[in-house]
C-alpha cells in the first residue's frame, strides 16, 4: 500500500490529482558541461575543466534550448519545499534526452571513373549518414547515379546513361547527412 497525502486533491466528485503546488515545491535544474576530459587519474572531478564554459562562477547555466558542444557534463537538481507538511518530494530517477544537431556535408563533385570514392570524414559522421547524389547540368532521366560502400567516412559513386554504360567525366551534386 502506499500513503496518499489528501491536501494534493481537489475537493470535488472527480477527486482529480492536481498535483504538488508549485508555490510549495520549487525544482530548477542547471547544468555544466565539458569538451575535455574532467576526470583525475584517482576517479576525482577537476570541476575547473567545467567553470570556463560559462560566465558564471560555478560553471551551471540553465538548463535550455541551446546548441553546445561537449563530451561531459553534470546536472545539478535543486528542489526546495517550503512547507513539507503538505507535500513531499522523492526523486527516484533522473531521465534526459541529449538530441544531436545534423551535420550535413555539400559538395559538386566531377566523377572521373565508375566506383569513384567520395570522401566525407571531415563532417565526423558518428553513424552511417544518409547519401544523396544529383547530376549538375543534365536533362531529366538521362543519367542513374549508385551509391556504394557507404561508411561513416566515404563512399563510391557510379553514374550510368539510359542504356547502363559507366559514364565519367559528369559533375554531381553530392550530399550527406547525418549524427
Amino acid at each position: 500500500y502506499q500513503l496518499v497525502n489528501l491536501g494534493q486533491y481537489r475537493d470535488d466528485l472527480e477527486s482529480t490529482f492536481v498535483g504538488i503546488d508549485p508555490s510549495i515545491i520549487n525544482q530548477n535544474v542547471q547544468i555544466r558541461y565539458a569538451v575535455s576530459n574532467p576526470f583525475y587519474a584517482n576517479g576525482n572531478v577537476n570541476i575547473s575543466t567545467f567553470s570556463t564554459n560559462t560566465a558564471t562562477n560555478d560553471g551551471y547555466v540553465s538548463v535550455g534550448g541551446f546548441d553546445k558542444e561537449f563530451q561531459f557534463f553534470q546536472i545539478r537538481y535543486n528542489v526546495e519545499n517550503f512547507d513539507p507538511s503538505i507535500s513531499s518530494f522523492n526523486l527516484d530517477k533522473l531521465r534526459y534526452s541529449v538530441d544531436l544537431k545534423d551535420k550535413l556535408f555539400i559538395r559538386d563533385v566531377r566523377v572521373d571513373s565508375e566506383d569513384w570514392n567520395i570522401d566525407y570524414s571531415s563532417a565526423e559522421f558518428l553513424g552511417v549518414p544518409f547519401v544523396n547524389g544529383q547530376m549538375i547540368d543534365a536533362p531529366a532521366g538521362s543519367y542513374t547515379i549508385m551509391m556504394r560502400d557507404i561508411t561513416t567516412t566515404s563512399c563510391n559513386v557510379s553514374v550510368y546513361n539510359e542504356t547502363g554504360s559507366s559514364v565519367t567525366g559528369e559533375y554531381i551534386q553530392f550530399e550527406a547527412r547525418g549524427i
